[in-house]
């Protein structure tokens, strides 16, 4: 007879399975085993429930029972004999379901007879039925046999916690337990080190434009931004006035018409031109600023900045080297014609002057950039994502980089900018969000 002893809950209907009850119960005592059951609970008990629950936690086997009845229901609907079967199987406590044949005879008080209840009790059968440890019985006799010859069979293939008379330990047992005290004592003094390097961790957060939200506004819509020029057509000779054919002639026109842009080029070159000066007008420059609000150095530092896909964001270097588009359009024979006329007049040929000054380089001011304390840093922006690594912030210090971020409102909308921060006293990722929005 083995000298571990095992707690075995029995679940069920009560009234129409009493008798069951308590042949399962002897069965289990027959075993030398311990039988548990809701006949110690009182039924109008508030916390019947928690009890329940409890019992449950500390059984090592779980023995389902099904007759012919859903069972009382708890406040939620739900029977209380399908509640302990759903909190033992969420436990992964090893369960049995005997359930009784539905074809049998029984007494109108032992049957379901309201359709809502027969078709819970169809659904928990069928529940119950998929368990992988799941037999049917007819009488008493078969059930306990049933349940006589399963149970050892579960104690083998799947040995629980169980009881042991106490002082009956073997040297295993006390080689294994002392084993255990050394493990926690280290364990305890590994948590300590861990909680002193955590009360020393660095504090770092990070501001993008006015803390709390970053405001944007469309200043300029795209249609109002439309170029001035617009392609000239192509002149025709004939159409010509006489003032401009006395000074140009046919093949002055003919180049006029080579040199003029296709319409596709004019439209490409009005789409950069829409967009550049779109970007121009609504552009808003961020700072950026990390605070390390700690009691010791962070290093290695890394942020990264996530903008939503409703803004194009932009480092302020490769703004400001944006230019203007541009688009070659020749000048007007009209034009050509004046100028000509005006030689022709004065006896003095003008030229062309399409050239520019020349600026004595030694009269220009020199201009210094501004040196970073943190030369150290790295800061870059693409895809939206704006990256900045600093090699270190000491404690209580702070690192300012300046309107860097140039960042464009494309339509009106809202949501959030998300900062990841980390940093190689941090054993994970450090996540803000800002509120962005667009007026």
């Amino acid at each position: 007879m083995s000298e571990k002893k095992y707690q075995i809950f029995i679940s069920s209907t009560f009234s129409d399975l009493e008798d069951a009850r308590e042949k399962v119960s002897k069965v289990i005592l027959g075993l030398h085993h311990f039988p548990i059951g809701m006949e110690m609970f009182s039924a109008g008990d508030i916390e019947q429930w928690e009890v329940i629950q409890d019992t449950i936690n500390v059984s090592d086997y779980y023995v389902l029972i099904v007759g012919q009845r859903y069972g009382s229901l708890a406040s939620d609907g739900v029977s209380y004999t399908e509640k302990e079967y759903d909190y033992a199987k969420a436990k992964g406590i090893p369960i049995l379901a005997f359930i009784q044949d539905q074809d049998i005879p029984t007494a109108p008080r032992d049957r379901e007879s309201e359709p809502e209840r027969v078709e819970r009790l169809r659904l928990f059968i069928a529940k119950a039925k998929s368990n992988k440890m799941c037999d049917f019985w007819k009488t008493y006799d078969e059930l306990t046999t049933k349940v006589a010859i399963a149970l050892p069979k579960n104690f083998a293939r799947s040995p629980r916690q169980g009881w042991s008379r106490g002082g009956n330990f073997s040297s295993e047992v006390m080689e294994e337990l002392a084993s255990l005290s050394k493990e926690n004592r280290v364990l305890k003094d590994e948590l300590e080190i861990f909680r002193r390097r955590e009360r020393l961790l660095p504090e770092l957060f990070v501001m993008v434009g006015d803390e709390g939200e970053v405001a944007l506004e469309i200043k300029v819509e795209l249609s109002e931004c439309l170029p001035a020029q617009e392609l000239p057509r192509k002149v025709q000779w004939d159409e010509l006035s006489d003032f401009i054919r006395s000074y140009v002639k046919r093949k002055d026109a003919d180049a006029y018409n080579i040199k003029l842009p296709t319409l596709e080029e004019f439209e490409s070159y009005k789409a950069a031109y829409v967009r550049y000066r779109y970007e121009r007008e609504n552009a808003c420059f961020l700072s950026l600023e990390v605070f390390n609000r700690g009691q010791c150095k962070a290093n290695d530092v890394s942020v990264e900045i996530c903008f939503p896909g409703f803004v194009e964001v932009y480092e302020l270097d490769e703004w400001e080297g944006r230019k203007e588009p541009e688009i070659d359009i020749p000048r007007s024979l009209e034009s050509l014609a004046q100028k000509r006329c005006e030689e022709s007049r004065s006896g003095f040929m003008f030229g062309d002057f399409s050239g520019g000054l020349d600026i004595v380089g030694s009269d220009l001011p020199i201009i210094q950039k501004n040196i970073s304390p943190y030369s150290d840093s790295k800061f870059s922006i693409a895809d939206r994502v704006a990256r900045l690594q600093l090699k270190s912030l000491l404690h209580k210090r702070n690192f300012s980089l300046g309107d860097k971020i140039v960042v464009v409102p494309m339509n009106r909308n809202s949501g959030e900018v998300v900062i990841k921060i980390i940093c190689e006293e941090f054993s994970e990722e450090l996540v803000q969000k800002v509120a962005i929005k667009i007026n």
